[in-house]
């Protein structure tokens, strides 16, 4: 009943604290997303065109392959590989780079699903206070 109370009511200063510091992780999380993408490729020797490219193709293959996430992760590996590919004209480098940019993403999965609970933990703090 008390959690209704909160959904129904006004947030109140308190709410509005609590919303804005699940913003500020929200857009926090979405930016190590990206960094540890970028810089895990970056490590195994991907250049930062490459990156780029893969990059704003994880932006539309989230439009192109119309399953959720799962597309612009695709596309961006994908990118990444064709552009190194093409950059190196060696597969095995192209492929040790794609890998960099797998362990990334794998980190910053673990990352956000990580802030994800603390987000959800300071909504239910918030709803029952």
């Amino acid at each position: 009943m008390i959690v209704l109370g909160r959904i129904v009511a006004p947030f109140g200063v308190q709410g509005w604290v609590v919303f804005a510091i699940m913003t500020v992780l929200m857009i926090g999380g979405s930016f190590v997303d990206n960094l540890l993408m970028a810089t895990s490729s970056r490590k195994e020797g991907a250049s930062w065109l490459s990156i780029g490219l893969a990059l704003l193709m994880a932006i539309l293959g989230n439009f192109i392959i119309p399953i959720p996430v799962v597309g612009g992760i695709i596309m961006a590996v994908l990118t990444l590989y064709l552009a190194e590919w093409l950059r190196l004209k060696d597969s095995q480098k192209a492929f040790t780079t794609m890998k960099g940019m797998v362990v990334g993403c794998g980190w910053a999965v673990a990352i956000r699903f990580i802030i994800g609970l603390v987000m959800i933990g300071l909504w239910m703090i918030w709803a029952w206070t």
